[in-house]
């Protein structure tokens, strides 16, 4: 008996030593993987200049020469898969994996991966947020006419009823952030014209219980129309003045509203009227400097419309400027402007809803001054 009891407890004490690396050797393993991969990771990510605190935001690389950054994520991938099946109850390894997929342009592989995240750390609110942006990215990429029919339902009341936005506010307001802090970064994102990235975050910032300022509602207004959305989404959007074109339009140029893209620094005058910068007439819109005057237009039909402004430019030196008539932020037609009134003319293709038209100052060293915008009727309305 005492000679069987060393072999027992040897055998138990064997027993458990395999059990402990059974059960250790894959999380460490899974462990290793993960490590190697968000090495990889980290790579792709300082080639091409993307901070840590700026990987949330589900962004495909851009596609290198040689496609090495590619390569670089799809062995990550790979590595992240692997280590899955060795340690199934690693939560990082989900969330990169999510991230790598979001470099790769597959939002949909993405948001797999990042709702198991969300499921192993539901108290942790960066993973509501990439799933959010993910969930948005999902939606941008997905074309709903080439879906499958019995997914077309979901796919469309996924994109449709706002849970990409509401996981985003739901990371954010779990994550403490406060609602000014979010449009400071909306305000950032629209000075870098990403205004999808600008409407989310205004958007979010909004549900976070803080109305936008004027300023900020002209901006969020703007980021909307360029990404396709309608401003009834917007709280307030009965502030941004709206131009319906029933007939010939006339708007007088003090009525313009400011728009300055080439300074950031400019970011806090955007929205405001021309007539903020009084001149001799009233009716007139002065612009200091290059910029853009431009209104909203809610075209009732599909056509080609005339539009045409009145301007002349004040000059130091007396040298000649140029004006940039433009549809949604894109040149449709560039002039000549002198010190005397002149006016302008060019035909724009307005698909019906939304749009922006604007007049854009080209000259750095001199004074605009918009005396009208008149917008024609389109006379045939076909889609």
């Amino acid at each position: 008996m005492k000679r069987k009891l060393p072999l027992v407890l040897w055998f138990l004490c064997l027993s458990a030593l395999l059990l402990v690396a059974s059960w250790l050797v894959p999380r460490v393993l899974g462990f290793y993987d993960q490590m190697r991969a968000g090495r990889l990771l980290d790579q792709a990510w300082t080639a091409v200049g993307t901070a840590k605190s700026e990987t949330f935001l589900c962004e495909p690389l851009q596609p290198d020469g040689d496609g090495q950054l590619q390569a670089l994520v799809t062995q990550s991938v790979a590595m992240l898969q692997h280590a899955t099946l060795l340690d199934p109850a690693s939560a990082q390894t989900y969330r990169l994996m999510g991230q790598a997929f979001c470099m790769l342009g597959k939002p949909e592989e993405a948001i797999k991966a990042l709702v198991k995240y969300t499921h192993l750390r539901p108290k942790n609110p960066l993973g509501l947020l990439e799933l959010g942006f993910a969930y948005v990215a999902y939606c941008r990429n997905m074309n709903i006419a080439n879906v499958q029919t019995s997914v077309k339902a979901s796919a469309e009341n996924l994109c449709q009823e706002g849970e990409p936005k509401a996981r985003i506010a739901q990371g954010l307001q779990a994550a403490g952030v406060s609602a000014e802090q979010i449009y400071s970064r909306a305000d950032l994102a629209f000075a870098s014209q990403k205004y999808e990235e600008a409407a989310i975050w205004f958007q979010s910032a909004a549900s976070l219980g803080k109305k936008p300022n004027a300023y900020q509602q002209f901006r969020w207004a703007v980021s909307n129309v360029l990404t396709g959305q309608p401003l009834s989404k917007t709280p307030d959007a009965g502030t941004v003045p709206v131009y319906a074109v029933l007939g010939d339009l006339n708007i007088n140029g003090a009525d313009l509203q400011w728009l300055r893209l080439e300074d950031p620094n400019w970011i806090i005058h955007n929205g405001e009227q021309l007539s903020v910068y009084p001149t001799s007439d009233v009716t007139v819109g002065a612009m200091w400097y290059e910029g853009s005057a431009v209104a909203f237009l809610q075209v009732p039909c599909s056509s080609f419309y005339q539009v045409s402004v009145r301007a002349k430019h004040d000059s130091p030196q007396n040298q000649a400027g140029e004006l940039q008539i433009e549809k949604d932020l894109s040149p449709s037609g560039i002039f000549s402007v002198s010190g005397d009134w002149q006016e302008f003319e060019t035909e724009i293709y307005l698909t019906e809803g939304l749009h922006i038209i604007g007049v854009h100052y080209l000259h750095d060293t001199g004074d605009a001054f918009i005396q009208w915008m008149h917008i024609n009727k389109a006379t045939d309305c076909k889609s």
